[in-house]
């Protein structure tokens, strides 16, 4: 049987190049090659924290790549299309206005923006929270970033930008919303001790918050790495006492959003391409890296974003040599 190379986490900290047997697909399925992958900080939590590493554990969430083998039941897919990921119902076709190493960076901020914001809120993932709260008509919507980032945020529909290390920040955001008081809706994309103190100064009692699992504890703008850093997927008793009993907390896990139905048939194979097409959202901007080896380009990838190198890109390394 033919392999590919993937890299995987093998144990707790370890990395590895390993030989995959290439599988046919399902009924319902597609065999992609794959050409480009995204390394996110959830990359980082699998190889350093073993958090929901089930080993050997592939890195790298998006993909994208060339068909090679589609399954029976798959009728609107062909060998030669470019896709991302694998599943149908987690395929999106690149259009031709986008190409493939832009359309690796979006599958999973995109899916993560959309389900919290129409599914948790019922109402990065941050730059697509602002693009879709923008299609979906909402006119006044605040976003916190480092001030370098203000320009792009306000070109993707942000009508305020406040930086998060400001030392005026709750007075700050509490004047671009225009109450006096507090917001109604919160999505916290980074989940930290000092974020939620920040939201729990802002928020209304009756208020809302959307937060992206893991919670990370002893972890701060620094970067990922250190010794002593909790992450938790439910928020433990003593976080949550920072919030009066009446706002509503709720955990958003991405990888869940194929159990819904609606979105598993929609999302990715119809919904994102016809945003893509239609320029109604943009890719994000990127780092690649396509240096030495797919295992030194791997690491070097883990080291940038434990180190807080990555800040308003995705960091996409090649895959084929």
């Amino acid at each position: 049987m033919s392999t590919s190379t993937v890299i995987a986490t093998t144990a707790l900290g370890r990395l590895e190049a390993l030989q995959n047997p290439i599988p046919e697909p399902g009924d319902e399925e597609v065999l992609v090659k794959v050409e480009y992958a995204t390394l996110t900080p959830f990359d980082v939590y699998v190889v350093d924290q073993g958090f929901y590493a089930q080993y050997p554990q592939v890195v790298g969430g998006n993909s994208g790549g060339t068909v090679a083998k589609v399954g029976a039941k798959v009728k609107d897919l062909k060998e030669g299309d470019k896709y991302s990921l694998h599943p149908r119902s987690s395929l999106a076709k690149v259009p031709s206005n986008t190409s493939l190493i832009q359309a690796t960076t979006v599958p999973d901020n995109f899916v993560t923006a959309f389900y919290t914001l129409f599914n948790r809120l019922g109402a990065t993932s941050g730059q697509y929270a602002v693009e879709l709260l923008r299609l979906a008509g909402y006119k006044h919507l605040i976003a916190v970033a480092s001030k370098k980032h203000e320009a792009y945020l306000k070109e993707l529909g942000a009508t305020s930008v406040v930086d998060y290390k400001s030392p005026t920040f709750t007075e700050e955001v509490k004047s671009a919303s225009g109450q006096a008081q507090a917001v109604d809706l919160v999505v916290d994309c980074v989940a930290l001790t000092d974020s939620f103190t920040a939201i729990s100064k802002i928020i209304s009692p009756t208020g809302t918050l959307a937060w992206l699992a893991p919670f990370k504890r002893g972890l701060d703008a620094a970067g990922l790495n250190g010794e002593g850093v909790q992450l938790f997927s439910q928020l433990p008793d003593d976080v949550q006492a920072v919030f009066p009993g009446s706002v509503k907390l709720e955990a958003v896990f991405t990888f869940q959003f194929p159990n819904d139905e609606r979105l598993a048939n929609t999302l990715m194979p119809v919904t994102l391409p016809k945003l893509l097409e239609e320029n109604l959202i943009k890719p994000n901007r990127y780092k690649l890296l396509d240096h030495g080896d797919l295992l030194t380009r791997t690491k070097d990838a883990l080291d940038l974003l434990r180190q807080n190198k990555i800040s308003g890109e995705k960091l996409v390394v090649k895959i084929s040599d």
